[in-house]
């Protein structure tokens, strides 16, 4: 990955796979976005942030910022790759099927869609830059 001497043993499966779950990001985002013009509409909660999977997303999302500045300061890129990638759409996975009854906060998916991006801008800067416009 470039952060040490390493030899990177890149293989072209994981990089299709990571290829892949970048665009299924991008297709969530993209539809998500969309969604969020009426989301009343598409089933999005729009008033107090009361449901305790509210609060654990939003603490997930501040120690992703904490992690991310950790491993960006330290120039440890494949470290931040899996806080700012894997982990926070895991975060964000588990956060809408705890909420699939009642919709997830519009204004935790607006948190997210842009801290996903800005994290995530330093590795994959031209999908981000997409995403931003």
């Amino acid at each position: 990955a470039g952060d040490s001497l390493e030899d990177a043993n890149m293989e072209e499966s994981m990089a299709e796979a990571g290829l892949l779950r970048l665009y299924a990001l991008y297709e969530w985002i993209s539809t998500t976005i969309e969604a969020l013009k009426d989301p009343v509409a598409n089933g999005f909660r729009t008033r107090e942030m009361d449901l305790h999977a509210d609060k654990v997303f939003e603490n997930d999302l501040r120690r992703t910022i904490v992690n991310a500045e950790e491993h960006y300061n330290a120039q440890n890129y494949k470290e931040a790759l899996r806080v700012v990638f894997y982990e926070l759409i895991a975060c964000k996975d588990r956060y809408r099927e705890v909420c699939q009854k009642r919709g997830m906060h519009v204004t935790l998916v607006q948190r997210y869609i842009d801290l996903q991006t800005i994290l995530l801008s330093p590795i994959c800067s031209h999908v981000c830059e997409h995403i931003w416009r």
